[in-house]
C-alpha cells in the first residue's frame, strides 16, 4: 500500500471516528484549547458533529425567518432571504433561523439585524422591517422565556385532525436611519432581551 493511500485512509478513519463521537455527543478535546477550537471548526464544517437524529423522537421542528416590510404609506409585503446558487447554499439559507436558538441573545440580535440590513438593501422603499422567526409544528403547553414549546403532533393527534402550522416564536422590528444603517429596534417579542 502506498504512502498516499495510507495517509488518505488515516484521515478517512479519523473522520469516521469524529462522526461516531459526534453522534454519541462525546467531545474529544476541550474547546478552550487551540487544538480543541480547530477540531470544533472542522467537525462543524464537515458535519461530523451532528447527531443524525432523522427519526423520532430526535426530529427537530423546522424554523424559518419571515420578513415583513412596511413603506412610508403603510403598505406591507413579505419577503425572504432568497435562494443561493446551489442546493448546499439553499440548505444553509433555509437553516439560518435554526441557528438563532443555539446562540446567545446578543449574537442572535446581531444576526437578525444583519438579515434586516440585507432586506433593506433589496427593498429600498421599506421604512421598517420586522424579522419574524417561526417554527413548524404544534404549540405545546408551557413556554420558556416567552417562547412557545413546539413539537410535532403524535399519530393519534394527527389522525384526529391536529395539523402542524407555522407558529411565531419571536420577532424584532428594525428601522433604517438616514444613512441607510439598520439601527433602531422598534419592538421586541420573544426570547431576545
Amino acid at each position: 500500500m502506498s504512502t498516499r493511500i495510507r495517509v488518505f485512509m488515516f484521515f478517512a478513519i479519523g473522520h469516521m471516528v469524529l462522526v461516531a463521537l459526534g453522534m454519541a455527543h462525546i467531545g474529544v478535546l476541550p474547546t478552550t484549547t487551540i487544538p480543541g477550537k480547530a477540531l470544533r471548526v472542522y467537525t462543524g464544517v464537515s458535519g461530523a458533529d451532528k447527531s443524525y437524529g432523522f427519526f423520532a423522537p430526535g426530529v427537530r421542528h423546522q424554523e424559518r425567518a419571515v420578513f415583513l416590510m412596511t413603506d412610508a404609506e403603510g403598505r406591507q409585503w413579505e419577503g425572504d432571504l432568497g435562494f443561493g446558487q446551489s442546493a448546499e447554499a439553499n440548505l444553509r439559507l433555509g437553516s439560518t433561523a435554526n441557528v438563532l436558538r443555539e446562540v446567545d441573545d446578543e449574537t442572535a440580535f446581531h444576526f437578525m439585524r444583519s438579515m434586516a440590513a440585507k432586506m433593506f438593501q433589496r427593498h429600498p422603499t421599506a421604512q421598517t422591517i420586522k424579522v419574524q422567526v417561526q417554527a413548524y409544528g404544534i404549540k405545546l403547553p408551557g413556554a420558556s422565556n416567552g417562547v412557545p414549546a413546539i413539537d410535532f403532533p403524535t399519530m393519534a393527534e394527527f389522525r384526529s385532525g391536529k395539523q402542524p402550522e407555522w407558529i411565531d416564536l419571536y420577532s424584532l422590528t428594525f428601522q433604517a436611519d438616514e444613512a441607510g444603517q439598520t439601527v433602531a429596534v422598534l419592538d421586541n417579542q420573544g426570547m431576545l432581551k
